[in-house]
């Protein structure tokens, strides 16, 4: 069973660091694994073609809440061994997965977000670290 990674970091408009994090560890497990063992998910039809090559790539895509709607629905239909979410949060039905905390800077300078972002925030991160068999800190 192939590793399922959320590439849909790769359809945002203005990448930051994070965005360019989940591309570049995209492409290099691709680059680095036999061909098949990856299925990418992506949210847009147009973006990621290159993303990896030899790998299932699929694009799925979905208006609004597309992580606990159309990845979680994928996810439960054909499940991968595994799922890896380098740049977002786990979907609500998953595979064991693996996660990436970017930063908790939220908490850290409150001052800088809006009470919006803060809460999103807060939920996302508790959600990612109650379910993630791992998480990857930088």
């Amino acid at each position: 069973m192939p590793i399922g990674i959320d590439a849909s970091a790769v359809s945002r408009a203005v990448r930051t660091g994070t965005e360019t994090y989940a591309v570049e560890i995209v492409r290099q497990l691709a680059s680095i694994a036999n061909p098949g063992e990856i299925r990418v998910y992506l949210n847009s039809e147009t973006d990621g073609a290159d993303l990896a090559p030899g790998h299932d790539v699929r694009r799925i895509p979905f208006p609004r809440l597309w992580t606990h709607g159309r990845l979680s629905a994928e996810s439960f239909r054909d499940a991968p061994s595994m799922l890896f979410v380098p740049a977002h949060v786990i979907p609500a039905k998953h595979p064991p997965s693996v996660v990436t905390i970017h930063d908790l800077a939220f908490t850290i300078h409150p001052e800088l977000f809006s009470r919006a972002e803060r809460v999103t925030l807060e939920a996302a991160t508790r959600w990612n670290v109650r379910s993630a068999e791992k998480i990857i800190a930088v």
